[in-house]
């Protein structure tokens, strides 16, 4: 299961994706040492109503069922692999703040592209020529 906590940066001790100082050596944390997108996948208006306002959620979490008051990070994948839970990639949100239109995207990219196709779950399309996806 991967949980909702992130490297320090500077001492390299594990802390939650929330803390704005790090727990152990009280460097300050940026969001981008958490993860976070860039705010540049949002470059237009909501294709929905137009809205410019966007609520960002970085390292998109819930509820961790197996420990109380914990959460985890939502994985992209999350599969058994020679006898190996593996996880990869995780999830941030854009949220229009008008109606709620949502887009997601997901990160660590280089790891998804190597499980697909050692996974069932996971597979590599190409686009180029006419599809049903869009």
């Amino acid at each position: 299961m991967l949980l909702a906590m992130f490297t320090c940066p500077g001492c390299s001790e594990a802390n939650n994706i929330y803390a704005t100082n790090c727990q152990h050596c009280g460097a300050a944390l940026s969001p981008v040492d958490r993860g976070a997108p860039p705010i540049c996948h949002v470059r237009e208006p909501c294709p929905k109503c137009s809205h410019v306002e966007f609520v960002v959620i970085s390292g998109f979490a819930v509820p961790d069922t197996s420990q109380a008051w914990s959460l985890m990070v939502l994985p992209v994948v999350c599969a058994h692999l020679g006898g190996k839970l593996e996880t990869a990639g995780s999830f941030h949100a854009y949220v229009c703040a008008q109606c709620g239109y949502t887009e997601w995207y997901a990160t660590d990219l280089r790891r998804l592209t190597e499980l697909a196709g050692k996974l069932n779950s996971v597979r590599m399309i190409n686009v180029s020529g006419p599809s049903p996806y869009r």
